[in-house]
C-alpha cells in the first residue's frame, strides 16, 4: 500500500492508531507517507487478565508522532471495583473475572467544512487526551 499507485494523492490529517498502540502495528512508512506531519490520533485501550495496551512505550511513542492523541477510556487496571456483594457472589459460584475497568468513551471529530483544516475534538464519556492516560 504505501508504494502502490493506487494510493490518495493526500495525507491524512486523523489517524486510527491499529491494534490498540502496540509497536507491533506501528509502521514508520504510514506515518512518513500517508500522514501530515502531526496528525490526530485516536485508539481505544486493551485490557484482559494481565495484558495491557497501550503500553507506558507506546503512548510516548505515539504522542511523539502525533501530539494531539486521544483515547477512548483513561481507566487505569483495578481503577473502578465491582459491588463487594457481587465479587462475593462471583466467588460463591466459582466464577472467574476480570477486574472492571470503565466504560468506553467516545471521540468526535469534526470540521464545519471540507475545506477547513482545523478539526475540532469533542470528548464524552472516559475519553482523554493520550498525555492523560493512566498506563
Amino acid at each position: 500500500m504505501l508504494h502502490d499507485d493506487s494510493k490518495p494523492p493526500f495525507r491524512s490529517s486523523v489517524f486510527k492508531v491499529p491494534h490498540h498502540g502496540s509497536a507491533n502495528a506501528h509502521v514508520e512508512g504510514v506515518w512518513d507517507e500517508l500522514l501530515e506531519p502531526e496528525p490526530i490520533a485516536i485508539l481505544a485501550l486493551w485490557r484482559r487478565g494481565g495484558g495491557a495496551l497501550p503500553k507506558e512505550d507506546d503512548v510516548t511513542r505515539i504522542l511523539t508522532r502525533a501530539p494531539d492523541a486521544y483515547a477512548t477510556t483513561n481507566a487505569a487496571p483495578g481503577a473502578l471495583t465491582r459491588d463487594r456483594w457481587v465479587r462475593k457472589k462471583l466467588r460463591d459460584v466459582n466464577a472467574q473475572f476480570w477486574p472492571e475497568f470503565g466504560t468506553t468513551g467516545m471521540i468526535r471529530l469534526r470540521r464545519a467544512t471540507t475545506g477547513e483544516s482545523a478539526w475540532r475534538v469533542d470528548l464524552f464519556g472516559s475519553a482523554c487526551h493520550l498525555k492523560g492516560f493512566a498506563v
